[in-house]
């Protein structure tokens, strides 16, 4: 679970938006809601939260002189902007501050959902273990696997993605397969430039590509516990079979 705080001076918004996190964002947990910028900043020092749901314009000070406060202290939480306000001074002011997301009211639940997803894979980003053998972070992606339901998965173990009706399924480097309530087009903007989309039906991760037999019109994908062979389109596979001819794939 990842905590929050959510800034709302109007009581009926910020009702409404309590029960959309608790609704569409099962793995958000908010500690405190508070009415104003002063009580927030408050509260925010108090609990430590890992994302705040911040309206920009408040009674009082506003939602900028509250994170300025939080500079002051060297406290740089995640921030979701939510506001009924498109100005684009706000907007740019938002951006400078490296804000998560901008959402504006009413709030959209699908908004909501790909703001906190942006928020958890940054997150997981920072805070990702390194090993003592490596310099690089883990890195990982959070996919939604029906509902609320989510399945947080290494990157580097996916070895190629494949639509399935309104759904999709990723074949993983241990030989397991998940099935994810998200489009191809969905799992395709949350990947690196590893993957690459071939067809309508595929998404493979270059390296796990080891033989293209345009013949046999398939691939094979590397598996830790041998492989898989899928069936791309015929342009797919002269795009695996180029690439492997040029030595990108290894």
């Amino acid at each position: 679970m990842y905590t929050s705080i959510v800034i709302e001076d109007e009581v009926r918004p910020r009702a409404v938006l309590l029960d959309k996190i608790r609704s569409y964002t099962p793995l958000i947990e908010v500690v405190d809601a508070c009415g104003d910028a002063e009580s927030g900043l408050e509260s925010i020092l108090t609990h430590h939260p890992d994302l705040i749901f911040l309206d920009i314009h408040l009674r009082g000070n506003n939602g900028f002189w509250l994170l300025a406060e939080l500079k002051k202290r060297d406290l740089h939480p995640y921030v979701i902007f939510i506001t009924a306000f498109s100005t684009p001074a706000y907007m740019q002011e938002a951006i400078r501050l490296s804000a998560i997301d901008y959402i504006f009211k009413p709030v959209n639940p699908s908004d909501l959902v790909s703001a906190v997803e942006r928020f958890i894979q940054k997150y997981e980003m920072k805070h990702a273990y390194f090993p003592a053998e490596s310099t690089e972070p883990e890195k990982y992606v959070l996919f939604r696997i029906s509902g609320k339901n989510y399945m947080k998965t290494s990157i580097p173990e996916i070895c190629c993605c494949e639509a399935d009706g309104v759904c999709s399924i990723i074949h993983l480097y241990n030989g397991e397969q998940k099935t994810l309530g998200e489009s191809l087009k969905q799992i395709e903007a949350k990947l690196p430039e590893d993957f690459i989309r071939i067809d309508r039906r595929y998404i493979v991760n270059l390296p796990y590509v080891r033989k293209v037999n345009l013949l046999q019109k398939n691939c094979y994908i590397e598996t830790r516990n041998g492989g898989i062979f899928i069936t791309p389109s015929e342009n797919g596979l002269i795009l695996l079979k180029k690439k492997l001819d040029e030595g990108v794939l290894r």
